[in-house]
């Protein structure tokens, strides 16, 4: 239901063309552009079309896909221009078209197809000029503030990473920190053990112990107890248990540098195991270490240069841990591996706190479209 002071139009109704176009790219460097599927993908000298237009890619993977022109510009003829008469917002009955949802109208099983005859017949809800200049206007608000999210998360991601590369190596101390690194092979500073051995896939998903998956290893620094999952081992089982301050590493790949990421389990969990394709590093008792620290190494440039080097195959790339215990590791005394840790951190708390704030904006658009365009909620 829509309200009653809203009218529901065919596209064809709003419409002054909806129309095929017959442009040809005939400048590398011309003037104007030239609209394909995907968008520009050329330009010309003589633009076929002047003003405002909602482009529909008509033909192909791209078929539906959705997109706008203004000013002078051609379009190709795999490409549906839609010119609409006076009275319709284009950005309105853009949005109006995005909703719909023009994957629905596609058909063709060898080459994918959408019709100017099929848009035609589509239903577009339409409010008053104002209104939908009104709606159009808070929903790009809200396209900002994510777009703003998105480009200070790049920002902050950058200087992680570079302040990660700094920090990591040396070549930037922390106020009240001095004095050479030492170079320890992880020989010097512990042990290996294996993943979880002789489980099938009845094993998985009951039982009361738990293990950290593989992809909890890749994706984090720190290993997430949330994703933690179920498996069934018995009390008498010879099965190695993963403990705090234990470092995980993926031992094999599809390509060298996808071998070798690090993650560190910072919380005390009982009857915690690893998955079967990944192994564990435990510190010595008497090694003077923050597993953190060792974790956002690994991680790092340099880290995982090291990582790659020491990956060996040729479809499937693994690492030896003989060879993985001959690695040496730049390091710091443990009191300022702490305050490294601390620094990079607070610095993924930041991110992490940004990126649930981007999300939230993401999916309080998604409602407000759904809302404000069928006049659910209608703005003063």
């Amino acid at each position: 239901m829509i309200p009653a002071d809203w009218k529901v139009h065919q596209l064809a109704e709003l419409s002054g063309s909806i129309a095929s176009g017959r442009s040809k790219v005939d400048a590398e460097f011309g003037q104007f552009p030239v609209f394909g599927s995907t968008g520009v993908i050329g330009y010309t000298n003589t633009p076929s079309h002047t003003g405002e237009s909602i482009l529909v890619a008509r033909v192909g993977a791209n078929a539906g896909l959705l997109n706008s022109a203004d000013g002078r510009y051609g379009v190709t003829d795999n490409t549906i221009a839609i010119r609409l008469k006076p009275g319709t917002d284009h950005t309105y009955c853009l949005l109006q078209l995005k909703r719909y949802g023009l994957n629905r109208l596609i058909f063709g099983s060898g080459q994918p197809l959408i019709t100017g005859t099929q848009l035609k017949s589509i239903p577009i809800p339409i409010p008053a000029r104002e209104e939908q200049v009104k709606i159009v206007t808070a929903l790009s608000e809200m396209e900002d503030l994510i777009s703003s999210l998105d480009q200070l998360i790049a920002k902050k991601r950058d200087i992680q990473q570079a302040t990660m590369q700094q920090l990591l190596s040396g070549q930037l101390r922390l106020p009240g920190f001095s004095g050479a690194w030492d170079i320890k092979p992880m020989r010097a500073l512990g042990t290996t053990y294996g993943g979880l051995a002789g489980k099938t896939k009845i094993n998985f998903g009951q039982g009361e112990a738990r293990y950290i998956p593989f992809m909890n290893v890749m994706t984090d620094t720190v290993i997430d107890a949330s994703w933690l999952e179920p498996v069934d081992v018995a009390p008498d089982e010879a099965q190695n248990l993963a403990k705090k301050g234990d470092l995980f590493f993926n031992g094999s790949s599809e390509t060298p540098q996808e071998v070798g990421f690090c993650s560190v389990l910072l919380e005390e969990i009982p009857n915690l195991y690893l998955n079967s394709f990944c192994f564990g590093f435990r510190f010595n008792t008497a090694a003077k270490v923050n597993g953190l620290f060792f974790a956002y190494w690994f991680r790092s440039k340099a880290g995982r240069a090291a990582m790659s080097i020491l990956a060996q195959g040729a479809t499937r790339y693994n690492i030896a841990k003989s060879a993985f215990m001959q690695l040496e590791i730049p390091q710091p005394l443990e009191e300022e591996q702490t305050a490294i840790a601390t620094v990079l951190s607070d610095m993924s708390a930041e991110l992490v706190a940004l990126e649930a704030r981007r999300d939230k904006a993401r999916q309080l658009k998604q409602g407000m479209v759904q809302e404000l365009l069928t006049g659910r909620i209608r703005l003063p």
